[in-house]
């Protein structure tokens, strides 16, 4: 019996262990995005008409910095690094023709 609940308890334990990405670092480690950027990503495209009203459109632009001087974050746990980055949705706006535009800032 106690067998049973050691290999039950491991296993709901180990059950959040994965692929999924780490919970959302906290606000003070995370990059801060350059309030006035000078460079952008123009991004254009086209949506089916037949799609526009079964679909909302959005990008994420994901900011990750490798400065040494950042704080890290640390999953006691796991024993893992947090992500260094913070990102961003940006709504795409789509005409009625279907098409859109959208500028991703490129810098942080």
């Amino acid at each position: 019996m106690k067998w049973m609940l050691l290999i039950l308890t491991i296993s709901l334990l180990l059950r959040g262990c994965g692929n999924a990405p780490p919970p959302p670092m906290p606000k003070k480690f995370q990059p801060v995005v350059n309030p006035s950027p000078n460079y952008f990503m123009t991004v254009k495209g086209h949506v089916a008409p037949e799609l526009l009203s079964k679909i909302n459109l959005k990008w994420q632009a994901i900011y990750s910095t490798t400065n040494p001087a950042c704080d890290k974050t640390y999953n006691k746990f796991e024993g893992v690094v947090g992500w260094r980055q913070v990102a961003l949705n940006f709504e795409t706006h789509v005409d009625k023709q279907g098409n859109y535009e959208i500028k991703i800032p490129l810098e942080q």
